[in-house]
């Protein structure tokens, strides 16, 4: 019995932690695990999705964009989400999981990703934060933004990002799984 009401706790606790991540989680499909990328919009990048086992940390799909070479080399690409219910002086945090395998550019360069927060009034960004970048091959890596949203935001946009500091498209993939954003940081999984 004793064992049976831990095993039921275990279970509460997990799914609670669950909602708790729901709730303060403002991006919409967030892991992928839709098969889709919908609810993100796309910048000069194509729409691929992973849909193999064990290359997410929590799930079976991730987004695994490419900068588009259809219409010339592009610097940067990216998926992107839009929030207009962050207000000046609130904490924003984001955050998403990376992982990179053979990521370079085309004719050697580096090409990073990043997960990048832009502040927007009206038309223009008034400012932007982001995560330090990574290239080449790495396992699963919590990329972090942290920061306060200033004066005049009427709105905020999360990127996930693709950067290539010559313009030359990419070889290697990117897997993007598990964004989040909110005014604290991410709960922790139990």
């Amino acid at each position: 019995m004793k064992k049976f009401f831990c095993f039921l706790v275990f279970i509460g606790l997990v799914v609670f932690s669950q909602c708790i991540f729901a709730a303060s989680n403002r991006v919409n499909n967030h892991d992928f695990e839709s098969g889709n990328i919908g609810g993100w919009s796309t910048w000069a990048v194509t729409d691929t999705l992973s849909a193999s086992a064990n290359r997410t940390p929590g799930g079976k799909f991730g987004a695994s964009p490419s900068l588009n070479a259809e219409n010339g080399p592009f610097e940067l690409g990216a998926l992107i989400q839009e929030f207009d219910d962050f207000r000046s002086g609130d904490t924003v945090c984001a955050s998403v999981w990376v992982k990179t395998v053979g990521l370079k550019g085309a004719q050697g360069t580096d090409v990073f990703a990043i997960l990048k927060l832009e502040f927007w009034s009206g038309d223009k960004v008034v400012s932007s934060r982001e995560s330090s970048g990574i290239t080449g091959t790495n396992d699963w890596y919590e990329m972090k933004v942290e920061t306060v949203v200033p004066e005049n935001t009427t709105k905020v946009k999360i990127l996930l990002l693709l950067w290539n500091k010559n313009g030359t498209g990419n070889i290697g993939d990117v897997y993007f799984d598990d964004a989040y954003i909110g005014n604290s940081p991410r709960p922790s999984y139990i």
